[in-house]
C-alpha cells in the first residue's frame, strides 16, 4: 500500500500505531506519518480538565498562538508567493492535515509544494 500510494504521489498515514516495532516497520517500509496508542493514548472524557490544567501549568506565560511572527520573518526577507498558501497551525494533526490537503489538491489537477517543519 505504501509503494502504491507513493507510486500515485501521495503520502501515507499509518493509523493505530501502537508499540514501536510496527512504528520501526512502518518507518523501514518508507510510511510517511503515523499515529495511534504509541503516540498518544486515548484518554478518559474525565481526564480532560486534568490534563488541560497540567498543561496550562507547563506555560505559565501566555504563548502566542499567532503566525504574525512568521508574517514578519517573510517580510523582512522579502518573501512573497504569487499563488495561493495554506497554512495548517497548531500542536496534534498538523501532518495529516498536511498530507490530506496535498493529495486532495493533487488529484484535482494542482501542482503541490508541501513544507513541514518541526
Amino acid at each position: 500500500m505504501i509503494q502504491m500510494a507513493h507510486g500515485l504521489g501521495l503520502r501515507t498515514v499509518a493509523e493505530g500505531v501502537e508499540t514501536a516495532a510496527q512504528r520501526d516497520h512502518l518507518l523501514r517500509a518508507g510510511c510517511d506519518f503515523a499515529q495511534g496508542w504509541l503516540y498518544a493514548p486515548a484518554m478518559p472524557a474525565a481526564a480532560l480538565a486534568d490534563w488541560l490544567a497540567h498543561c496550562a501549568a507547563m506555560h505559565p506565560k501566555t504563548m502566542d498562538l499567532s503566525l504574525e511572527r512568521t508574517v514578519q520573518v517573510a517580510k523582512a526577507l522579502g518573501i512573497h508567493f504569487e499563488m495561493p498558501v495554506i497554512t495548517v497551525a497548531g500542536t496534534n494533526g498538523k501532518g495529516s492535515t498536511c498530507a490530506m490537503l496535498e493529495s486532495i489538491a493533487r488529484h484535482a489537477g494542482y501542482r503541490v509544494g508541501l513544507y513541514q517543519k518541526p
